[in-house]
């Protein structure tokens, strides 16, 4: 799989003959457009919140079409949408957006090409994964996926730390399945701990309803509200606030058949060992 991924870039770099530090790029209905900037153009390229050049998607006001294909195939096509070839695009602000690096725009312009892949030979499975950015070029989604389904998605914070802001995962009908996870804004790279204590929700899905015990934690990983869901609907004893017992609810099947509200005291804090 690397090798025929190395072919397709190479293509890629054919159809542009010869590549000068003035071309750019961007992708268009799974389509990559090289753009040639040109000496009038002004961009945001030295502006300070850039992580990593090579994926950070910078604007300018005026852009020259050179060439526009198909991210599979490799064919040249004379237009695509607003896109007109040996053309040139011009702006009163610099809201033209391009990438500087061909690889990512075709990582990014088509599905079917992968950002990288492992093979999990336990279960016989090969797993690619496909990664988009924020602005800055930090990473902004993973996605797993077999069978071009996805599987497993992380979403990131917008930092160099790659700190996730949540993760869950897909059945093979793309519906939420398993365990989701939300977690707290952290500067420092986490570990495998960290990411625990770093929890702010997680609860459970069964083919795209919530199904099971649900929890909020706070900054220091205490636990703020417990639900129960049975097949999507609220069901049984759940709490807000648990650490203190501030509210005690009984759901039946989605009905709330018994609601207290508890003033804090040490007494209901102990109470919890046995719950």
């Amino acid at each position: 799989m690397e090798e025929e991924k190395e072919k397709e870039l190479a293509k890629a770099v054919d159809c542009l003959h010869e590549s000068i530090p003035n071309y750019v790029f961007n992708y268009c209905d799974n389509h990559c457009v090289v753009f040639e900037k040109l000496s009038d153009t002004i961009t945001d390229e030295n502006r300070e919140n850039v992580a990593n050049r090579c994926t950070a998607l910078f604007h300018a006001n005026k852009l020259k079409v050179i060439k526009i294909f198909d991210s599979d195939t490799f064919e040249h096509k004379h237009q695509i949408g607003d896109y007109e070839c040996n053309t040139i695009i011009e702006r009163s602000d610099i809201s033209l957006l391009y990438y500087t690096r061909i690889e990512t725009v075709i990582n990014l312009s088509s599905r079917s090409k992968i950002t990288d892949y492992y093979v999990d030979r336990e279960n016989n499975k090969t797993y690619s994964y496909f990664f988009d950015f924020y602005e800055s070029g930090t990473k902004k989604s993973l996605r797993y996926t077999t069978d071009n389904k996805i599987n497993t998605y992380y979403e990131f914070y917008d930092n160099s730390s790659m700190n996730p802001r949540l993760k869950f995962q897909y059945d093979q009908d793309e519906k939420l399945h398993g365990q989701y996870v939300e977690y707290y804004f952290s500067l420092n790279k986490l570990l495998s701990y960290d990411l625990y204590i770093n929890t702010s929700f997680e609860c459970n899905y069964n083919h795209g309803v919530k199904h099971g015990k649900s929890y909020e934690y706070d900054k220091n990983h205490k636990i703020i509200s417990h639900y129960n869901h049975v097949d999507g609907k609220l069901h049984g004893a759940c709490y807000e606030e648990l650490g203190m017992i501030r509210r005690y609810m009984i759901y039946d099947n989605g009905n709330l058949i018994d609601d207290k509200i508890y003033i804090p005291t040490k007494k209901h804090l102990l109470a919890l060992e046995f719950l």
